[in-house]
Formats: C-alpha cells, structure tokens, sequence
C-alpha cells in the first residue's frame, strides 16, 4: 500500500461487498486482514479509506495472498514454493477446510544444476482436513499426493545425527508410508507435532 507509516491499529477502512448496497466499518487493518484471510472478503470486494479519492477494489490495495503466505515463512521455507503451495491448496479447499502449515524442502544452492531444476522443491501442507506433498514441475506444473487424516496413523521426523535438515515420513493405515527428505529441523518439529495433533482431532470430529 503506497502510504507513509501509520500505526495499524489507527487506519480505518470501510467495505462494500461486490454487488451490495451496504456498507460496512469502519475497521481497522487487522480486522481487514482478518476479514480477507477467512475469505469472508474477496479481491473484487471494494474498501475505503478517508484520505482517498473514492472507492477501490481490494486486489488494488491489498495482496492477500502475498501476506497470507509471509505467516508461514517463519522457519526457514522457501518462499516461491510456499506460495505455490498455497496457491493450489486454497484453490481446491473445500467449506471449511483451514490451512495450518506449509513446509519446504531446502536445496543447497552450490548444488543446484540445470539438471537437478527439473526436480524443484517438494513441499508439505497440513491443512485441518488432509496433508498434501507437492512436487513442482517446469512449467508451472504440480505432482501431488493427498491423504485425509484418516488414512494416516503417524507423521515421523527422522534426523541424522548432527543435520540440521531431515525427512517426514506419513505413516498410512495400509502399512505403507510416505516421505519427503531435506526438511529443515524447525519445520520438521513442527510438521510432527501438528500433524500428530491433527490425526485424532480429525476423528474426534468425525465421530461427533
């Protein structure tokens, strides 16, 4: 947004939803943001804000997507392909589906060759629902696996000793598994720990 700083807290801003009459607001940028990543706003929505000269489209002066997926960049991912995964998750994402986090596979880049490009980083997504690992491909394309929490009875981080990098492993009810190698640590601890979180969650709620 091309302003000067202010304090967040302090802008206020109104909406009128596509194809309405009424307005709403004022809210300020968090409540916008909060509005917009629920998707209870859309890009083609319009906001205003005092010092403008009229109404604007929200793709205009927000990117959600591009804020959206900064919140799962915290431990070391890779951006491009965190937004890639992003992208596809929240486009087949269905009615009350919530994504919980992405994690990158981390490729030295002393090692990568016009060769190796061919195999760009996999990623993994944990959303409430299912996990997803996502192959990228030149030209935009993706591979993909998904698995809906009931057909997984383990998520496993393996470590060697002294590496700060790792696999994760999905263990499926089948007795077969799945893996992704060259995780970093920090997102190793993380994939396990939500991942086993979301196992039971998920037959909890299946059972209510």
């Amino acid at each position: 947004m091309a302003t000067n700083y202010i304090d967040p807290e302090q802008l206020c801003y109104y909406v009128l939803k596509c194809g309405q009459e009424e307005t709403s607001g004022p809210y300020c940028y968090n409540e916008l943001y909060y509005l917009i990543k629920r998707n209870l706003l859309t890009p083609m929505d319009y906001v205003f804000f005092p010092e403008w000269e009229g109404w604007r489209r929200i793709s205009e002066v927000f990117n959600p997507t591009e804020e959206i997926v900064t919140e799962f960049c915290v431990d070391e991912q890779e951006e491009e392909t965190a937004k890639q995964a992003f992208k596809f998750v929240d486009e087949r994402a269905e009615k009350g589906e919530e994504l919980y986090y992405i994690a990158t596979q981390h490729l030295v880049a002393s090692k990568i060759t016009t060769s190796v490009r061919i195999s760009l980083p996999k990623s993994i997504v944990l959303t409430n629902y299912r996990a997803y690992s996502l192959r990228p491909k030149l030209g935009g394309r993706l591979d993909y696996y998904e698995f809906r929490w009931n057909l997984v009875s383990q998520g496993i981080m393996r470590l060697h000793s002294g590496a700060d990098r790792g696999s994760f492993n999905f263990v499926l009810r089948t007795a077969d598994w799945f893996e992704v190698s060259k995780i970093p640590y920090n997102q190793l601890i993380q994939l396990e720990t939500l991942s086993n979180g979301l196992i039971p969650e998920y037959y909890h709620e299946s059972n209510n």
